[in-house]
């Protein structure tokens, strides 16, 4: 079949309103026809694909993470990876803000793919349905872990825990809602 993708990706987000207040300004270009970004004007970093600031969500969804949607109806897992330190935009290209008035566009990967999943899902038994066979059943599964690393630390440095030691996992009560039922 059709090799899913893997890689690193790069999605420069827009500035925050804070930061625009604040007077900050924006530190990086990419590099153009290349997956390059540079960060100030001497520090180039190379991934397999970059989003510039102007790049729509659908586009980094559609590039990166849809196939990896589709994949799961042929039954393979599937697992995006958002990683950087505090501030740098996981939260904006995960679309884990969860912000009521976030319009359509501006959603990010994982309100994107509970649409793609539960779509797919619905299609493919409304197609069933059509041709007078049994629909195919379904268990979904999906997990969302934020680990928040201590402030100045880094991934896989000790922090307020020893390597090998990692911190403890709670579980927050959770009632599912709408189409999670």
């Amino acid at each position: 079949g059709e090799e899913l993708p893997e890689g690193r990706v790069m999605e420069i987000r827009p500035q925050l309103s804070k930061e625009k207040i604040e007077g900050c300004h924006i530190c990086t270009s990419v590099t153009p026809g290349e997956p390059q970004v540079l960060l100030g004007k001497d520090k180039a970093f190379t991934y397999d694909f970059v989003f510039d600031l102007d790049t729509w969500q659908e586009r980094v969804y559609s590039t990166c993470v849809s196939k990896l949607v589709e994949g799961c109806f042929e039954g393979y897992n599937a697992t995006v990876l958002a990683y950087g330190q505090t501030g740098a935009g996981k939260t904006y290209t995960m679309g884990t803000g969860f912000d009521m008035a976030t319009s359509e566009e501006e959603q990010g990967i994982i309100p994107r793919a509970i649409a793609h999943l539960f779509g797919g899902i619905a299609e493919r038994k409304r197609r069933a349905q059509e041709q007078g066979v049994a629909g195919p059943e379904f268990k979904v599964s999906a997990q969302f872990l934020e680990v928040p690393w201590p402030r100045g630390g880094k991934a896989g440095v000790a922090g307020p825990w020893k390597l090998g030691s990692p911190p403890g996992l709670r579980e927050e009560p959770w009632e599912p809602r709408g189409v999670c039922k």
